[in-house]
């Protein structure tokens, strides 16, 4: 989506878990954040986040903006 909103060649890289969590280390983050990180990506990874709640569009009081309008919106100025 964002090579063709660009007009540019974006790879996507996929970050081994392991070497996700060892660099947030690295870089002085506690082990258990780098752990709750590698988590978060693995349950990602694994799909667990991909389903539609209507609590955020409740919360604004609209429909939130989906991801290729708002990466338009970011990349076209």
């Amino acid at each position: 989506m964002l090579s063709e909103i660009t007009g540019k060649q974006i790879k996507y890289v996929d970050i081994p878990v392991e070497a996700l969590k060892e660099n947030i280390i690295k870089f002085g983050m506690p082990k258990e954040v780098a752990e709750l990180m590698g988590s978060i990506a693995e349950s990602m990874k694994a799909g667990e986040f991909d389903f539609i709640d209507p609590t955020l569009e409740k919360l604004l009081g609209r429909k939130p903006v989906d991801l290729k309008d708002f990466l338009l919106n970011v990349y076209k100025k």
